[in-house]
């Protein structure tokens, strides 16, 4: 039987998807650095959307993006916590066929 794992998918970027590295370094210096450093409190991106996964539903018939606020996001400590649902997820399906 075949699951789907819909919080196993890439990082969100935010403002910095289909930005240029050099782009990013220039305007986002002391977020660029935490990336590299990994560090999860450091690194924050702009976001105008909820989530990736709202990004369609946020906008307006005419296309526009009607709810959109600039937000701060914390991509790093995001996808940790991701994770950390992925994990759980296994580990109820491992239960579950444990039980059966």
């Amino acid at each position: 039987r075949e699951y789907i794992l819909n919080n196993l998918r890439e990082i969100d970027l935010y403002d910095w998807e289909g930005m240029h590295a050099d782009d990013i370094i220039a305007s986002h210096p002391e977020s660029w650095a935490a990336w590299k450093a990994g560090d999860p409190h450091r690194l924050t991106v702009q976001s105008n959307v909820s989530s990736s996964s709202d990004r369609n539903s946020d906008q307006n018939e005419n296309g526009d993006d009607s709810s959109s606020s600039s937000s701060v996001r914390y991509p790093l400590l995001e996808l940790w916590e991701r994770a950390q649902q992925v994990w759980d997820e296994i580990h109820a399906m491992e239960e579950h066929y444990m039980k059966a």
